[in-house]
């Protein structure tokens, strides 16, 4: 089961390497054309320096159940510490080895465009044949279906196992809209405090899940003024199998003026300040309240 586990997500992770590199170009990915047809060029072959070398790589990973405190039937939570490959050669010896780990300078040259790589959340059934991509750096799977039984509140940790979030501190119901207020993880807000907002919608509380947090801090905003409040969120659309394109995943990144953080510390019940990556020297009082 682990094996299948690991080469179903190794191979999805190339592709999506190749899928969201910016430094490719689509003639980078091309093999040849055929008079109206395409060929294109297998992943390994664009991100590692010596095709014939790293003749299907696999990454090296581990597979657990997860969550790991009570964990649940078919998920299982993929882990990987470095980029080193395990390689075959058995069916054509390479340098007298028929096996060998090693580490690509060009596939490592890529890591800048993949933050939070280290971790995937897939769901796997082995008897019923259902395999789902739930989180990671790879095209993510909707969840739909009887396979999933466990409702909306499991959601967040789902959604971003990647980052290693724990479960949500509390929720808000506003009209249509269940606000979880998630636990600090620099994986996302790249700062302290860290704590987040995970927003659902009611009628579709699967398919689209946004994560928001706040931040006056220039490496976020790009705005020097520490006393310049903004807010950055990201939508995740699954229906499509998210993410779709590249641009998707990039934040909308807001500049709030003071009577909208006011606002928001009504309806979040606790100001702005307590949420994402903040420099204390810009809060009013210089500390934050709950």
């Amino acid at each position: 089961m682990s094996r299948y586990i690991i080469s179903q997500i190794n191979a999805a992770i190339l592709q999506h390497r190749v899928d969201y590199n910016p430094e490719l170009t689509e003639a980078d990915k091309i093999f040849k054309k055929i008079g109206n047809q395409t060929l294109y060029k297998d992943a390994a072959w664009i991100l590692f320096e010596d095709p014939e070398v790293y003749d299907a790589p696999k990454l090296l990973m581990q597979v657990d159940r997860w969550p790991e405190v009570n964990p649940l039937a078919h998920y299982y939570i993929v882990t990987k510490q470095e980029n080193r490959f395990a390689m075959d050669y058995s069916f054509r010896p390479y340098k007298g080895k028929l096996a060998d780990t090693l580490y690509s300078k060009k596939y490592d040259s890529n890591n800048k465009y993949f933050p939070a790589d280290g971790r995937f959340l897939v769901y796997y059934d082995e008897q019923k044949g259902i395999f789902r991509y739930l989180s990671g750096n790879f095209f993510q799977d909707r969840i739909n279906g009887d396979w999933y039984i466990y409702g909306t509140a499991m959601i967040p940790q789902i959604r971003l196992a990647q980052y290693a979030v724990r479960p949500p501190e509390s929720f808000l119901v506003k009209g249509d809209t269940t606000i979880y207020k998630m636990p600090g993880s620099r994986a996302i807000t790249h700062g302290t405090p860290g704590r987040f907002l995970v927003k659902t919608i009611e009628q579709f509380p699967y398919d689209y899940v946004e994560v928001v947090y706040y931040s006056n801090v220039v490496s976020e905003t790009g705005d020097k003024d520490v006393h310049h409040f903004y807010e950055i969120k990201q939508l995740r659309d699954y229906t499509r199998g998210y993410p779709v394109t590249r641009e998707v995943s990039k934040p909308v990144v807001r500049l709030l003026d003071g009577k909208e953080m006011a606002a928001l510390e009504g309806y979040y019940r606790e100001p702005v300040y307590n949420f994402g990556n903040i420099d204390p020297a810009g809060i009013p009082g210089g500390s934050t309240t709950k």
